[in-house]
């Protein structure tokens, strides 16, 4: 199983609508053959909040992950500025793979181990 982390920092994005970032997040976790568990922590963080989801198919959640958020018209761009992707390596979150940075200037890993 893999984790996958979304941050988003809404002070990177100010008229980014969470609620539909949500939705679209939770519609996705629907698929229960792609997505094993689902979960939103807000608590602890004024200026960001972390999506979590749990996959047997990195790859194949990578590709449907990325659509669905970033080519969305309605919020992709906004996301695009606002969010950090990262997903579990080999050896759990200790070798993490950075997916998406909203700073260009980050290194990005390929997706995906398994």
């Amino acid at each position: 199983m893999t984790d996958f982390c979304i941050q988003i920092h809404t002070d990177r994005a100010p008229g980014l609508d969470l609620g539909a970032v949500r939705e679209a997040c939770a519609v996705l976790a629907q698929d229960k053959c792609l997505v094993k568990c689902f979960t939103v922590i807000e608590k602890g963080c004024d200026d960001h909040f972390n999506i979590m989801f749990k996959t047997e198919q990195p790859r194949a959640f990578w590709d449907v992950l990325s659509m669905v958020l970033f080519k969305c018209g309605t919020h992709g761009a906004a996301l695009r500025n606002a969010a950090i992707i990262m997903c579990e390596g080999n050896q759990g979150w200790d070798d993490y793979r950075l997916l998406h940075h909203y700073d260009p200037a980050q290194a990005i890993d390929k997706c995906c181990h398994k």
